[in-house]
């Protein structure tokens, strides 16, 4: 595999860094850097992604050569070019609302573990200063219900499941950066 031209790169000639253009083809910024410096392919998703633009980047930036040359689109060519930057700028949009949208819920749920971690450990010290004559009472049965909905709160809003909702977001975010960049470049 040989090295790819910086200039051939269409991450550099939309201005995207690294990471921002890796999210958005979804690999690893190491694996988007060995790619572009020739010693591994892409995975399959990710090469048709990067097709995908690369073939829509060409044939704005031929648009825009022939609006160089003040000859002017066929008015149904123009339409096209002007459709598809609107949806690049729409998608873009809708990529940051969603994005901040899943934050919102992202440190919702950060908050509910927390909540839920507090609730479990007083439950479980309530649990330990019950009295032995106590232990069969309905008091200790709900300590020991609530618990169990406690943990299963934990479970719910867990660290595996804040890192996979942390990913969404940025694989949104790298995705938002790709398209706004693409649609001011057009």
């Amino acid at each position: 595999m040989s090295r790819i031209k910086n200039n051939d790169l269409l991450r550099i000639r939309l201005s995207i860094s690294q990471e921002a253009f890796a999210g958005y083809l979804g690999v690893n910024r190491s694996q988007l850097n060995m790619y572009e410096r020739g010693l591994r392919s892409l995975p399959t998703p990710a090469v048709l992604k990067l097709a995908n633009l690369e073939i829509i980047y060409h044939n704005f930036q031929q648009a825009k050569k022939g609006k160089a040359k003040s000859i002017s689109l066929h008015p149904k060519a123009q339409e096209h070019h002007d459709n598809i930057k609107s949806q690049m700028k729409d998608h873009a949009a809708f990529c940051h609302a969603k994005k901040t949208v899943l934050q919102r819920k992202l440190n919702n749920m950060i908050e509910e573990h927390a909540k839920a971690e507090i609730w479990w450990q007083l439950l479980d010290e309530m649990l330990l200063d019950m009295p032995n004559e106590k232990q069969k009472s309905e008091d200790h049965l709900w300590l020991i219900m609530q618990k169990e909905q406690a943990l299963k709160k934990i479970t719910r809003h867990g660290i595996a499941s804040q890192a996979k909702l942390q990913a969404v977001i940025h694989v949104l975010g790298a995705e938002a950066d790709v398209y706004k960049n693409l649609h001011e470049k057009l």
